[in-house]
């Protein structure tokens, strides 16, 4: 998975541009120039999503304080940029990480020096100076959005985890073996080869002992394997149900269908 992050801002005589983009080399100029122009979507503050061909953007418009704007305020979107879908749980904490930002930018009373040019022959040394403070600022800021969102994204849940490995038959099996206790190794070994001769035990316990499902134990000559994680699987109904029953009981029938087929 790929992440790029990036901050777009309304130039007053060119309109949307990217002013910021990490990393640097991520994107293409004719990309930057489709995100920057998402901006003309925006209205109000706060989330809108975007498709760009294979990419999908998460966006966050807001705005700042400005005393050299007109209206004195400046325009502003950051953007996730990605490459493949992710789980809505991981949206959601993005997003927490997007309002964030924002809200760091905005706090700062400062920060709309970094969206000039200290090459504009009307700004004092003095404001020169802040240019380049709150560009080096800003910059950095991005970064380490960038740095704590790629974490985020590229975490599993636990549920995660365990849902990816008991999705695996050899796995399965194994430990719905493992949870009638403890077993020698060599036991194990002559049971798993009658249910699936072409998989190698060893690295199937490896991965299990790697997420501390098991622990493989000496005890004298013999080597044991012990599951260590408890691992249960429930279907729970959908709430509509219940809300089916208490408003027409006289459906009763339906939820005893319901029910049979979830288990």
């Amino acid at each position: 998975m790929n992440i790029t992050i990036t901050l777009s801002y309304f130039h007053r005589k060119v309109g949307p541009l990217v002013y910021y983009h990490y990393p640097e080399q991520n994107l293409e100029e004719n990309e930057k120039t489709r995100i920057a122009d998402i901006m003309d979507q925006a209205n109000d503050e706060g989330f809108f999503s975007h498709s760009l061909g294979n990419l999908y953007s998460m966006n966050y418009y807001f705005e700042i304080f400005s005393t050299k704007a007109r209206g004195k305020k400046e325009m502003l979107m950051v953007s996730v940029i990605l490459d493949t879908n992710i789980p809505s749980y991981i949206e959601m904490e993005i997003m927490n990480k997007c309002k964030d930002f924002a809200d760091r930018v905005k706090n700062n009373n400062n920060s709309f020096w970094a969206f000039y040019s200290e090459d504009d022959p009307h700004f004092s040394e003095e404001e020169i100076m802040n240019i380049k403070q709150y560009n080096s600022l800003l910059k950095k800021w991005i970064i380490d959005f960038y740095y704590g969102t790629n974490e985020i994204a590229h975490e599993k849940s636990e549920e995660e985890k365990i849902a990816i490995l008991m999705s695996q038959n050899s796995i399965y099996e194994i430990i719905k073996f493992l949870s009638n206790g403890p077993i020698a190794k060599e036991d194990l070994l002559k049971w798993f080869k009658t249910k699936y001769p072409e998989l190698l035990l060893d690295d199937i316990l490896e991965k299990l002992e790697e997420e501390r499902f098991v622990f493989i134990n000496d005890i004298g000559v013999e080597i044991y394997v012990l599951l260590v994680k408890d691992v249960k699987v429930e279907r729970i109904p959908p709430d509509w149900g219940i809300t089916l029953y208490e408003d027409k009981p006289q459906l009763m029938y339906l939820t005893k269908k319901i029910v049979s087929l979830l288990y």
